[in-house]
């Protein structure tokens, strides 16, 4: 019989030695208002969601679904393996270092500040290109095609 754990980490701070082991694909996480920590997911899990974190550090292995932030401020993400995708939803800074396998992952992101994707080089894995996540769009109504278009604005 299949168990899911769901991990919750919560009101950590400054704790810079959480290691979480995942036993099952179908586990999750749930981490809330931890403060200056540090956290390692090793093994593949379903999805991990970060919820009102500040000045945190993630180092994930896989995922099956996504990982989240909500509400964060000042974070950084590591991904080791491969996920499907990221979820950035009203966070204020956040630093995403994407593996080789998932450097093509789509970012999900709303009412979000000061995004960076950083994407390992074609070159040397080891190195990182920083790539800033647009924030301001520009968007108007075509009346050729009857729909609404949306850019990223260049400023």
């Amino acid at each position: 019989m299949w168990t899911t754990k769901k991990f919750e980490i919560e009101y950590q701070i400054s704790n810079h030695n959480i290691k979480v082991d995942i036993q099952q694909m179908s586990d999750t996480a749930y981490i809330y208002k931890c403060n200056d920590t540090m956290i390692e997911f090793n093994g593949k899990c379903s999805s991990i969601l970060l919820d009102s974190c500040k000045k945190c550090a993630i180092v994930v292995d896989s995922a099956v679904a996504s990982v989240e932030l909500v509400n964060c401020q000042d974070m950084k993400l590591q991904i080791k393996g491969k996920i499907p995708s990221i979820h950035i939803d009203k966070t204020d800074g956040c630093a995403v270092y994407l593996s080789p396998e998932c450097r093509e992952i789509p970012f999900y992101t709303s009412k979000s500040s000061e995004m960076n994707m950083l994407v390992p080089s074609e070159e040397d894995p080891d190195d990182h290109i920083e790539i800033p996540i647009p924030e301001t769009f520009m968007t108007c109504y075509s009346r050729q095609k009857k729909k609404i278009e949306t850019e990223v604005n260049e400023i």
